[in-house]
């Protein structure tokens, strides 16, 4: 069994489940016994054992996205409500901010001053994107060409999105993921 990992200055486990993944609303176990070695840029010693994602855990994640997608989930949202849940995300995030970005430093070699800076747009991003629920014109009409007076464009949310790791947080470090988030599913 992998040990968490945990700050020497608090003992406070920054990666409380690196045996697992989130799916389902739950922590479960991986398929396989197959693991990643998250090596510390500036130290080169070993900042963590994760599980590696076969194709039977994405296959479980995809799964219960889409149940989740189809039956109670996003999809019957309302645009204010979707907007309270970025909002929770975003708090969520902040709370454990120093926990974020020591594992940024450790994970990717960033400097703390780096990680906080970008952890600070990210959770503005968070913040404005969640407002925007409330504001945001989500039905254009338009003039119609052809038959009746008006065209509504309504966007909406048509399905499950999955990233590379890498890609989700190059969004994220960037301030970006509310973004994709609004953007993939509203």
């Amino acid at each position: 069994m992998m040990n968490d990992v945990t700050d020497v200055q608090s003992g406070a486990a920054l990666v409380r489940h690196p045996d697992k993944f989130f799916i389902g609303s739950e922590w479960t176990a991986a398929s396989s016994g197959a693991t990643i070695d998250v090596i510390t840029p500036s130290t080169e010693k070993l900042f963590v054992t994760v599980a590696e994602a076969q194709e039977a855990d994405m296959s479980r994640a995809v799964a219960s996205a889409r149940e989740a997608f189809d039956g109670r989930g996003w999809r019957t949202l309302s645009h204010a409500e979707r907007g309270r849940y970025v909002k929770a995300l975003g708090d969520a995030l902040r709370a454990r901010a120093d926990d974020v970005v020591r594992i940024w430093t450790s994970e990717m070699g960033v400097t703390r001053e780096m990680g906080h800076g970008a952890l600070h747009i990210a959770l503005d991003a968070y913040d404005q994107y969640a407002a925007m629920a409330d504001i945001f014109p989500f039905e254009e009409r338009h003039p119609t060409r052809w038959g009746g007076s008006l065209g509504l464009l309504v966007p909406e949310p048509v399905g499950v999105v999955g990233l590379p790791r890498h890609s989700i947080c190059k969004y994220y470090v960037n301030g970006q993921a509310p973004i994709s988030i609004f953007n993939a599913v509203s």
